[in-house]
């Protein structure tokens, strides 16, 4: 069966002590462990939907809730099957309602030790440097403490006593003291009581970095817990001894009959034991005992060289992997490394999901098993979690997790089973792969930016140069219009007036060569001819340029080309002028929109075999709208085959196209071109029931 532990994180021995104890009889129970390591809790939803029981099969929980109380509410069983599930619960450290509970009995210890500190070495002033004031540990030990000190002082056995508070850790013991020393440098101590040997630990560095303190002059130190570092402190330290590992061993054996429906006692209690020690001030009567003193040097010497050398390897491994390039050496430097520590399982898992939800599905970036890489996982975009735990974890003992945090985003995860030693470093060396992750990925990102980027500047050069391509067509068209434009003009002028002026000139020769005088009928004749003349050649200086378009307006001059056309066509052109605003039109834009209609008309007279067309200008909400519309045979367009397909027969094929998609002529080129000068939107459509619509959208200044 599978159990789940779970703490705040393996930095520090009381932690790791209780997972020794579970070790040490998890095989004989036949019960695995998987520790859940909750430390900063930056994202609360994730972390605790983490250690769900689906997800890793677990068939009940441990909580040391000593350490993890404060960062989850856990007040009754309800509260922890909110957060882990309907499964068995036992809570280690404290008592929590209706689930059963292991307790440390520490009232009569700690009694002990004050009155030793007090009856025995007389000392009157003390400072109790406590822990966190939520914590329930601290609120009973403080409790005792005040109780206490209020008696003695009301018996004037002491002068006075003092409450900080730390965080249970070396580095917050040393921060209290000094901020406390700065507020009341006046005050003296002769002994300082530790909630936790951390914190004892972290007096004894301050007193060496700071030997000029005057108010812990001479000091005495005492600690709670009997780590075993209180043992290789110098002076060693008086503690309370608390059975730890016995905890931990009584909270799996507790587990397992509740698992299999045996009936467990609510609460049950572990005696501490009152540990006396030099650092309290005692000294040992008895003849030094040479042998043990070696034995203890010898300890402590191991411990300093052994953590030496795991500091090293973790220096190193950190900076190796702050100069790896792609995760495959990021793996070969990790893989060399846990050879080294002696780690044969070891795996890290990338989340697919962060910060906001939880993903079942998990991806491995390393996995190490029975001290071989598993490479079969690294081409699986994803895994389900439930069916990657089950194949890593197949053996009892502990395996230990691990977050890879980088902010307040979780990326990922790593599981791990190594000597309980390791723990505080491996913890250290997460922080290292959590960043490398992050800086390959970030990496990864870039060069795809940069592929995407080059593709962008590709596509945007490619386009560039298809647009230029297509300026020099328009161009080359507006070339070919014009061209056609003044051919048009020069036939028309040779044709029409020329014509007409040879022919009033011989008119003129021919009445110049009698002798007999004109007749009026004669003059009439030729005065008619003139007058005919000079109305053409009005007309072509008019469709030429069409100057009344800046002296009478774009409504009169529209009103004058419909009535023209349909003079001159015979087709019948209904003109309808619908605008009322103060809609002001530029010069480029009203000769632009002038010779649309006009190029469009010309269309429906030479294409279109219509009988009537109509010309509407109306005001829309954000443009001006112009259409043109016949009731002729329609138009072609040529498909990507070059199959030309009538709008008029394939109604239900094609709906509206610009100029760009029709067979294009020179008449559309130009009205498509004219269009682009304004920026105004130009299409072509059908026009029910038949004939075309030439639709143009003028976004008025």
């Amino acid at each position: 069966m599978r159990i789940g532990f779970i703490v705040d994180i393996l930095n520090e021995e009381y932690q790791i002590s209780f997972i020794r104890g579970m070790r040490k009889l998890s095989n004989e129970l036949d019960l695995q462990i998987v520790c859940f390591q909750y430390e900063s809790l930056v994202n609360k939803k994730f972390s605790k939907n983490f250690s769900k029981s689906d997800f890793f099969g677990l068939d009940g929980i441990i909580v040391l809730t000593a350490v993890v109380q404060d960062k989850i509410k856990l007040e009754n069983i309800e509260q922890m099957k909110d957060v882990w599930g309907n499964i068995p619960f036992v809570s280690v450290g404290q008592i929590i309602e209706n689930v059963p509970s292991i307790i440390s009995e520490s009232e009569k210890s700690m009694k002990e030790l004050i009155v030793h500190l007090i009856e025995y070495h007389k000392y009157k002033s003390i400072l109790f440097l406590g822990g966190r004031d939520s914590h329930q540990d601290n609120i009973l030990r403080e409790q005792k403490f005040i109780d206490m000190m209020n008696q003695y002082k009301s018996e004037n056995q002491i002068d006075c006593f003092k409450i900080i508070r730390g965080d249970y850790t070396e580095e917050s013991a040393i921060q209290a003291l000094f901020n406390f020393e700065n507020q009341n440098n006046s005050m003296k101590f002769d002994v300082i009581v530790c909630a936790n040997d951390n914190m004892a630990i972290g007096v004894n560095k301050y007193l060496k970095m700071y030997q000029s303190s005057c108010f812990l002059d001479n000091c005495a130190v005492t600690g709670f817990d009997d780590i075993p570092q209180a043992q290789l402190e110098n002076p060693a330290l008086t503690t309370v001894m608390q059975p730890m590992e016995e905890m931990g061993s009584r909270a799996l054996l507790m587990m397992k009959n509740i698992l299999e429906g045996k009936k467990v006692p609510l609460i049950e209690r572990v005696n501490s034991k009152f540990i006396k020690r030099a650092s309290c001030g005692c000294v040992e009567k008895k003849e030094i005992d040479i042998e043990e003193l070696k034995n203890k040097n010898k300890k402590i010497q191991f411990q300093y060289l052994y953590s030496e050398k795991l500091l090293r390897m973790i220096s190193y491994m950190g900076q190796e992997l702050n100069s790896v390039y792609s995760i495959q050496e990021m793996r070969g430097y990790i893989d060399r490394n846990l050879d080294l520590l002696g780690v044969k399982n070891f795996c890290i898992l990338s989340f697919i999901e962060t910060n906001q939800s939880f993903s079942k599905y998990v991806y491995p970036l390393y996995v190490r098993k029975n001290g071989k890489i598993d490479d079969s996982f690294y081409s699986v975009p994803k895994i389900l979690l439930n069916e990657f735990s089950d194949y890593f974890f197949e053996l009892n003992d502990a395996y230990i997790s691990k977050f890879l945090l980088l902010g307040k985003n979780t990326i990922g995860g790593i599981f791990y089973q190594s000597d309980d030693d390791l723990h505080p470093y491996i913890c250290s060396i997460s922080i290292n792969i959590a960043q490398t992750i992050h800086r390959l990925k970030v990496r990864e990102e870039d060069f795809k930016h940069a592929e995407n980027l080059e593709k962008e500047v590709q596509k945007r050069t490619k386009e560039l140069i298809e647009s230029n391509n297509r300026r020099m067509e328009v161009e080359a068209q507006v070339l070919k219009i014009s061209e056609a434009e003044r051919q048009r003009f020069s036939t028309d002028l040779h044709d029409d007036i020329c014509q007409r002026l040879a022919g009033i000139s011989m008119l003129c020769r021919s009445y110049s060569n009698r002798e007999a005088p004109l007749e009026k009928d004669e003059m009439v004749e030729l005065a008619s001819l003139i007058s005919d003349t000079l109305q053409r050649t009005r007309q072509y200086a008019h469709n030429s340029y069409p100057v009344e378009l800046e002296s009478l307006g774009m409504n009169h001059s529209l009103n004058n080309l419909c009535a023209s056309f349909e003079t001159q066509s015979g087709i019948k052109c209904v003109y309808e002028w619908n605008i009322f605003s103060d809609i002001h039109f530029d010069s480029l834009q009203k000769l632009n929109i002038f010779r649309i209609i006009q190029e469009a008309l010309h269309n429906v007279l030479k294409h279109a075999k219509a009988t009537e067309v109509c010309v509407t200008v109306e005001e829309e909400k954000d443009f001006i709208l112009v259409t043109v519309k016949d009731n002729g045979v329609g138009f072609s367009i040529k498909s990507e085959k070059n199959q030309e397909t009538s709008v008029k027969t394939n109604p239900d094929e094609i709906e509206i196209l610009s100029a760009k998609d029709v067979a294009k002529g020179i008449g559309l080129n130009s009205m498509q071109y004219r269009a682009d000068q304004i920026n105004a939107s130009f299409k072509i459509k059908k026009n029910k029931p038949c004939g075309t619509c030439v639709e143009l959208k003028i976004f008025p200044h």
